[in-house]
């Protein structure tokens, strides 16, 4: 796992110095928060959400890089933590600050920071190897407090994990460099690099966290998953579409976030390579910030923005799932509230997409925590742990 992270990196500092094409957005302060805006027609067939031509699945898990068919793999179980607490169970950990030098995704090596939570009793040694949850979240320092304040340092004190939220690049920079699925500032900056006008990009940083994690917190390489509310979410949607990316994280948790197309004639796309990994997608019908997460619509500018049950099935389209229609639960304080909609009839062992909607929830963490008892980082584990 090590060494093919290694060769990651390399590929993802390739990766970052290109121009790729736009196929999505990052967070848009410009969409109207009511929804408005001429109303899309619906998709006549789900299998219009493709992924970009000439993708090849990867063979492999987490840090696969080589192509091949999609063959299942029993033997690889689910993303459950086996690691052991002593005294059992957990009790809640503490925050330790880390900085490390990284790619600014063209060239130019930077100051990056991140906060890792560990439980306490959690011992880190190469017979306990633990999950790894990296949560993508604010600006340097705010990161510290992100943890507690998502509710990802109780899932971990519950579940025998580890947290590490990163921070973006800079204090000004209010957002995540996705330059795969972005058309929006800050989402694409040309100002990385030695020169200062190259593509900045955060996926080399993200790639050498996790390897860094990997050798100094003793995380199972075959447990990995990315997260992030937001913009963050977005960011959390660029490590799984890129193909630069895709297979290093076995889940992925994209919290009040879209697929974008920049195009109203194109719906979006996930051109990534690799399928061995599970998707989990939430959204509010209120969500102000980004409104058209619940329902989809376009806007002016014209572009394609999936609803989230349309960004359900593009996940199990993507995946190779062939379920004609997802099967749906319901849950919440009140009976039959909030939705689950999972897309299970997938080639590969344990993989799923899944789609939760939350009727009257707002953005983020602070907006979906609490609606009908509903706890969002819990919610997420629950289905990324049980594949």
């Amino acid at each position: 796992m090590l060494d093919r992270l290694a060769t990651l990196l390399a590929v993802v500092t390739l990766v970052a110095c290109s121009s790729p094409a736009p196929i999505g957005s990052a967070h848009d302060a410009s969409i109207p928060p009511d929804g408005s805006g001429p109303t899309p027609p619906p998709p006549s067939d789900a299998a219009t959400y493709e992924d970009s031509p000439g993708a090849t699945p990867d063979a492999g898990g987490p840090g696969a890089l080589d192509g091949g068919p999609i063959e299942p793999d029993p033997s690889r179980g689910t993303g459950g933590s086996t690691a052991v607490c002593s005294p059992s169970p957990c009790g809640a950990g503490t925050v330790t600050d880390g900085t490390m030098s990284a790619d600014d995704g063209a060239g130019r090596s930077i100051t990056r920071y991140y906060s890792v939570y560990r439980p306490s009793g959690l011992t880190s040694s190469p017979t306990n190897r633990a999950p790894l949850v990296v949560l993508l979240s604010g600006t340097p320092g705010s990161q510290r407090g992100e943890p507690r304040n998502s509710g990802w340092a109780a899932v971990a004190d519950a579940n025998r994990l580890v947290v590490v939220a990163a921070a973006t690049q800079c204090g000004t920079c209010q957002g995540w460099f996705h330059p795969v699925t972005s058309v929006t500032t800050p989402a694409i900056a040309l100002t990385c690099g030695p020169s200062g006008t190259g593509a900045c990009d955060d996926k080399p940083f993200i790639a050498a966290l996790v390897e860094r994690m990997i050798a100094t917190e003793n995380i199972d390489p075959d447990k990995v998953f990315a997260t992030g509310a937001s913009k963050g979410g977005y960011m959390t949607i660029e490590l799984m579409c890129s193909p630069s990316t895709s297979g290093v994280f076995r889940g992925y948790g994209v919290v009040s976030a879209d697929f974008r197309s920049t195009d109203a004639s194109i719906p979006p796309s996930c051109p990534a390579t690799a399928r061995d990994y599970s998707v989990f997608q939430i959204c509010g019908t209120t969500d102000g910030a980004t409104s058209n997460c619940a329902t989809g619509y376009y806007f002016t500018p014209p572009q394609w923005i999936l609803g989230i049950h349309d960004a359900g099935e593009l996940a199990a389209r993507h995946l190779g799932c062939t379920d004609a229609a997802p099967s749906v639960s319901y849950f919440g304080t009140t009976p039959g509230t909030l939705m689950r909609e999972t897309w299970s009839a997938c080639p590969m062992a344990h993989r799923a997409s899944q789609a939760v909607t939350v009727p009257r929830g707002g953005h983020a963490f602070d907006g979906l925590d609490g609606v009908q008892g509903l706890d969002v980082a819990e919610e997420t584990w629950s289905f990324l742990s049980a594949h």
